[in-house]
């Protein structure tokens, strides 16, 4: 006799929270702001932690820092978006004891990293001089000096690198020594980008050196990209986690809430384990069917409401 009342799930959301505001621990006069409002909101939480340097913790401004040196501003802008859209799963992940340390954590260990592994440990260790076979490599340096215009170039560049202190070794080791050994694209050189024809016929022994310490030069290039993954993983946690800690303060301040709160906060509600059935109850005669449309729609938290819905049928 009324027609059909048929809301999206945003709609529907929308409505429930402002029938059941207490229950779902929410301001009662909230209200809701569109994508256009909520990227405003998130510039002025961004603006808010970059022009405060006093006010934040030391470890933001750091994160701040390391994340300048490796993205521009667009780019750091559309970061900071795609860790919002997805602060859910974040905030989940960060609900233990250590917050990000025990994210970062585990990266490490996925990694392979132990716990206290630097870019700087790395290259301190991999530049001591117990860490390579020193008289093998200036005796393939001597053979390399024979050789052609390219082997005399590498024999200069190793030999030059051998006779260096530990600490200029390791602050060279990367962009200097390392592509001798290894291509723009981060591969192993073949045997003819060690060492030519007539001197590896002539002294096998040299190749053999030279191609110990091309594998032992990858490995530690392999474990500065996993060292350099894991420092920027923190700063974009860190960082990440600041906007949008400041994103939400200022939402909680103006009551206001966002198209996900709306889903995050109904599926809450409708969680039967959370002492509500009676909001279910109070629903029971008004929903009498749920259309799903687009059905492709890969929000788990969208499914979880109409599942929440479709168990009191």
């Amino acid at each position: 006799p009324e027609g059909l009342r048929i809301r999206t799930v945003h709609s529907f959301s929308e409505s429930l929270l402002g029938r059941f505001p207490v229950e779902a621990r929410l301001a009662p006069h909230f209200s809701v702001i569109d994508e256009r409002r909520a990227a405003e909101i998130r510039t002025q939480a961004r603006d808010r932690i970059l022009a405060h340097e006093r006010d934040r913790p030391a470890r933001v401004s750091k994160a701040l820092s390391h994340l300048a040196g490796l993205v521009d501003e667009e780019r750091f802008a559309h970061l900071m978006r795609e860790l919002d859209s997805q602060r859910r799963r974040l905030r989940h992940l960060m609900e233990t004891p250590d917050g990000v340390d025990a994210m970062i954590a585990r990266t490490r260990r996925a990694l392979g990293l132990g716990q206290g592994d630097t870019t700087d440990t790395i290259l301190s260790a991999a530049a001591d001089a117990r860490a390579f076979d020193a008289q093998a490599l200036k005796a393939a340096v001597e053979v390399l000096q024979g050789g052609s215009k390219s082997d005399q170039a590498r024999a200069a560049a190793i030999g030059g690198w051998l006779a260096l202190e530990a600490a200029e070794r390791a602050v060279r080791l990367e962009k200097t020594y390392g592509p001798i050994f290894a291509t723009q694209k981060g591969e192993p050189r073949a045997e003819k980008g060690l060492i030519t024809k007539k001197p590896k016929e002539a002294h096998p022994e040299a190749l053999a050196a030279l191609l110990d310490e091309q594998d032992r030069v990858m490995a530690v290039l392999g474990r500065l990209k996993a060292a350099a993954m894991v420092e920027a993983t923190d700063s974009l946690l860190v960082v990440g986690t600041a906007l949008i800690g400041a994103y939400e303060a200022i939402k909680t301040t103006r009551a206001l809430l966002d198209y996900d709160d709306l889903i995050e906060k109904a599926e809450d509600l409708l969680a039967t384990e959370g002492g509500t059935s009676w909001v279910h109850y109070k629903l029971d005669g008004g929903i009498d069917h749920i259309l799903v449309d687009e059905a492709q729609d890969t929000s788990p938290a969208q499914w979880n409401i109409i599942s929440r819905l479709a168990g009191d049928f």
